[in-house]
């Protein structure tokens, strides 16, 4: 009765550890999972049109949209500085609609913004600039930043937004300096990303 025993629990621990030591290649789960597009102002990276213009602005679809084609004249003025929004001054109870557009935590607790512009131009000066600026709770002193196609690092982070702040951004384009033509056309991306706050 013992050798019959001992046999079997060597044939099962043979078995066993011919499972534990075959490869695992792959497997499959399955969980159902709702996910909502909604419009730039709603979404967990709020993005908010703060102007009457049609430069920035929060299109049909709910996307914002900074574009300069879609001015009534053909561009700017060379040697010139034109400067969307009023919103980075020392005046938070003022700035919700005073700036270009603002970036707002719709997230439920603290993240860490990372903002970066990809701009292209022929020059070395700052043509396009974001002006950035952020309240901490009870101050009347603006955290500020700015942001331009000519920065090496081309990012800013703004660190522990709180969910619902806001970081209030002005558009700035300068037509001053050397290498900037009639025929000078600014392109880029800005990007906001967003990570949970250590």
């Amino acid at each position: 009765m013992r050798k019959e025993m001992l046999a079997v629990g060597v044939a099962l621990t043979l078995v066993a550890t011919a499972f534990g030591a075959s490869a695992f290649t792959s497997a499959t789960v399955s969980n159902d999972a709702s996910m909502n597009v909604v419009s730039d102002d709603d979404a967990l990276i709020g993005l908010t049109d703060n102007t009457s213009g049609d430069v920035i602005d929060q299109e049909a679809s709910g996307s914002l949209q900074i574009d300069f084609d879609a001015m009534a004249a053909e561009g700017f003025n060379n040697n010139a500085t034109v400067t969307f929004g009023d919103g980075v001054a020392n005046d938070p109870a003022n700035n919700a609609g005073a700036s270009a557009f603002t970036i707002v935590n719709n997230a439920n607790s603290a993240q860490d913004f990372d903002i970066s512009y990809d701009g292209s131009d022929n020059n070395s000066v700052e043509n396009v600039q974001f002006k950035l600026a952020r309240y901490e709770s009870g101050s009347s002193s603006a955290i500020t930043k700015t942001l331009s196609e000519e920065d090496s690092d081309n990012t800013v982070t703004f660190s522990g937004v709180p969910a619902d702040d806001v970081v209030y951004v002005d558009l700035v384009v300068d037509t001053e300096g050397a290498g900037v033509t009639d025929s000078t056309t600014y392109n880029g991306t800005i990007t906001v990303s967003a990570s949970p706050a250590a």
